[in-house]
């Protein structure tokens, strides 16, 4: 029974493919940013710039807005990103553009948000580790009145109505809120480019879905089954995630002259961020 329990919870924390990456990272205020950095270093070597328009500051305020990152462990990140590329490209996208031509993009948006408004559990209790109280208590009211006015989550009322912005919590924020930096970088296979601090933070949040516990204690004599199950349910809700924008990696990518360096640094920029706010 223990090697059950113990496979089971193997199986689960190494099968949310690229969830975890797509829930934290919101990565559209940092594109520009870096590309806009990249933008500048290509023009600085196009046209001649004299000595002395080049001051101290700008050099400081350049050091200031590309941190160097310790990554100790970048070979094995590098392998780890060489596989989810080819996993999304080849496997996942298909996948998810097939999907989105059979299920209507209002149904798959629905949907996105009913997994979105049944994590609750991941967005109060972080808020209150934070001693944020306005947060948890916003959290479940959102949660109150789209689950009912919004049919489970199906759509956002408290947001459209009443003007109850999403909160963003989870329990590597909290971490990092209690002190803890971020460590080093690490890229998982399936779930994308993460930290060590956010590794923990991941199991976290992982232990508060809903789907995490229900099924197991819907079917507690069947581990192996409840196991497979669960897995598909975190399996069918990354697929319809990526079904709503199935191209945006490749154009993020595309233009990325080193793509593992761009997406590192975009989420442990971003992730950073939400420590602070």
């Amino acid at each position: 029974m223990i090697k059950k329990q113990i496979f089971f919870v193997f199986l689960l924390v190494t099968t949310s493919f690229y969830l975890h990456t797509a829930e934290k990272t919101d990565i559209n205020p940092h594109i520009e940013k870096l590309q806009n950095s990249s933008k500048k270093n290509n023009s600085d070597t196009q046209n001649e710039v004299s000595q002395d328009e080049i001051s101290d500051d700008d050099f400081l305020e350049d050091e200031e807005e590309t941190p160097q990152v310790e990554d100790p462990w970048e070979g094995f990140n590098r392998a780890m990103f060489a596989f989810n590329d080819a996993f999304l490209t080849y496997f996942m996208k298909p996948l998810a553009i097939g999907y989105s031509y059979i299920i209507p993009r209002f149904l798959r948006q629905g949907i996105a948000n009913v997994f979105q408004n049944a994590y609750m559990p991941i967005r109060f209790v972080n808020s209150l580790l934070q001693a944020k109280w306005s947060k948890a208590l916003r959290a479940t009211g959102r949660f109150t009145i789209n689950t009912t006015v919004g049919v489970g989550g199906l759509w956002d009322p408290a947001k459209i109505w009443f003007g109850m912005e999403p909160v963003d919590e989870d329990t590597g924020q909290t971490l990092g809120v209690w002190g803890f930096g971020y460590g080093i970088p690490i890229h998982w296979a399936f779930l994308g480019p993460s930290s060590t601090r956010d590794t923990f933070g991941f199991v976290g949040d992982l232990l508060l879905k809903p789907q995490t516990y229900i099924v197991p204690l819907l079917m507690p004599d069947k581990p192996l089954q409840a196991s497979a199950i669960t897995i598909g349910i975190f399996f069918f809700e990354s697929m319809n995630r990526l079904s709503l924008n199935p191209y945006e990696y490749d154009e993020l990518k595309k233009d990325a002259p080193d793509p593992y360096i761009f997406f590192r640094d975009i989420y442990l920029q971003n992730r950073e961020e939400r420590v602070k706010r």
